[in-house]
């Protein structure tokens, strides 16, 4: 290029070099993962191809290009270039065979390039291994976004004009086991009924391309194991599932007699045994919260009440412990429950009372199962009915009949694990009616006048009433005295 100037009245010019360095553009072309498809823990050879070429993008202007095949360039490489280079496998950087890594930086390579070429091509392998779960391998050259650590920025060459092209990904297929519980149905619309029995169903599946045999599965009422079983009714704890197959269980749950209690359909994870390993186990159990219809507060007849007291004798360790009250209307398994019949003095039609009784009183309690034992508490069956010790005539302002009998008919709430039956029992605490058929009968006198004289009449009068109570079962007392 030659520089015209005027100089000493003369025109002269001076002769400019001047270098037209075409850019380069670093590229990474290919990854090869070396399988379609892998093995969890199988290790595996890759292949990485990196190129480097001229960015012709300037070329684009017709100007430009025209000037530039004037002056006889090529699109070549015109200078030699050292840039940085890496392969990760799910971000984590691995070596790469037959090269030496930059001093200092970890698994980040050098990737050495010659002027006067058109094209520059370097090819590497890697070994990788596969996890359990999805598996990413990305390449990068050049560049610190995504693969390359900013610890490779001061051995980048910062002449290229994007970097667009310098990263690479590829997603490899696995083998990797996911179970998934898909969902749970109560078995009930709305509020359950306090108390209520009913029939949870759970939907699971084998969300993975292999045949996996003794599955864990199961079913919960809070933290306590129900009894899964399948459509024939059979007892299920493992289970075989095909590649992509869904299967249906149910179990049977009681609930509260207020409150809420949570159901769960649980597969291959605590609190079951966890024999797969898989990426994620977050949807290995479905839970549903089942709500219990509120009821009317219990009602005691306030002439009726209900006080248990606990068995005086050692605990486990040879400790005495006196016998203790409950709280009034309570009572657990083994208790004696003390029942009380306080009746008013009745009001006679007329007159004046001479004296009034409880001729008689019966309290009616649940009867025990004939077949109840401590590991199988079955629920009671029928009444039983026993006499009250009742006072005799008088004219107190109020008279009472009592009677000691043994809750030893439930121990609901103590949550017995029947292991012959695989069951859960007396799960929650439970009411129980508890009443008491009473007579009284009473003598009062009145003056009865005529035209000529007045007397005193005598009559008997009485009436008969049935006062209810329920008792709260809440547990056992049996060798665990004084709790």
């Amino acid at each position: 290029m030659r520089h015209w100037h005027n100089r000493d009245g003369g025109v002269y010019y001076d002769t400019i070099t001047v270098r037209w360095d075409i850019i380069p553009d670093f590229i990474v072309e290919s990854i090869d993962p070396g399988t379609q498809k892998a093995e969890t823990g199988k290790t595996y050879t890759g292949k990485l191809v990196l190129k480097t070429k001229p960015d012709a993008s300037f070329l684009s202007d017709p100007l430009t290009s025209e000037l530039f095949n004037a002056l006889g360039y090529k699109q070549e490489l015109t200078q030699d270039y050292t840039v940085p280079f890496g392969v990760a496998v799910n971000g984590q950087l691995v070596p790469v065979k037959n090269l030496q890594p930059i001093p200092g930086l970890n698994n980040i390579y050098q990737y050495n390039v010659k002027a006067g070429k058109a094209e520059d091509t370097l090819e590497v392998a890697f070994d990788w291994t596969a996890g359990s779960g999805p598996i990413t391998i990305a390449a990068g050259v050049n560049t610190t976004l995504k693969v390359l650590p900013v610890d490779a920025w001061n051995s980048m060459d910062w002449s290229e004009l994007t970097n667009v092209n310098n990263i690479k990904e590829v997603e490899v297929l696995t083998d990797a086991v996911n179970l998934v519980a898909i969902s749970i149905d109560p078995g009930v619309s709305g509020e359950a009924e306090p108390g209520g029995e009913y029939t949870a169903t759970i939907t699971l599946k084998n969300d993975s391309d292999k045949n996996l045999t003794s599955v864990p599965v199961g079913g919960f009422n809070r933290q306590y194991r129900a009894v899964l079983r399948d459509a024939g009714g059979n007892e299920v704890q493992y289970t075989d599932f095909a590649p992509g197959e869904v299967k249906t269980f149910y179990f049977i749950y009681h609930t509260p007699d207020a409150g809420t209690t949570r159901i769960s359909g649980v597969i291959d994870t605590q609190p079951l045994e966890d024999l797969y390993k898989e990426t994620s186990e977050e949807d290995n159990k479905v839970s549903f919260n089942v709500h219990v219809r509120e009821t009317e507060p219990i009602y005691h007849d306030p002439r009726l009440n209900l006080q248990a007291y606990s068995q005086a004798g050692e605990d486990v360790y040879g400790n005495w412990h006196d016998s203790v009250a409950r709280s009034p209307f309570t009572a657990k398994w083994t208790d004696d429950v003390k029942a009380t019949l306080t009746v008013p003095r009745p009001k006679p039609p007329k007159g004046w009372l001479d004296w009034w009784e409880i001729s008689w009183a019966n309290v009616t309690y649940p009867k025990q199962n004939p077949d109840f034992m401590f590991g199988d508490p079955l629920p009671p069956q029928g009444t039983v009915t026993i006499q009250m010790n009742v006072p005799g005539q008088g004219l107190e302002e109020e008279k009472q009949a009592t009677q000691t009998f043994q809750e030893d008919w439930g121990m609901d709430g103590a949550q017995i694990y029947n292991m012959i039956k695989d069951e859960l029992m007396a799960e929650y605490p439970k009411n129980y009616p508890i009443s008491v058929d009473f007579k009284v009968t009473y003598q009062y006198s009145y003056v009865v006048c005529d035209e000529d004289s007045c007397w005193v009449e005598t009559a008997i009068g009485s009436y008969t009433a049935t006062a209810n109570g329920s008792l709260l079962v809440n547990g056992t007392g049996k060798g665990i005295y004084a709790q």
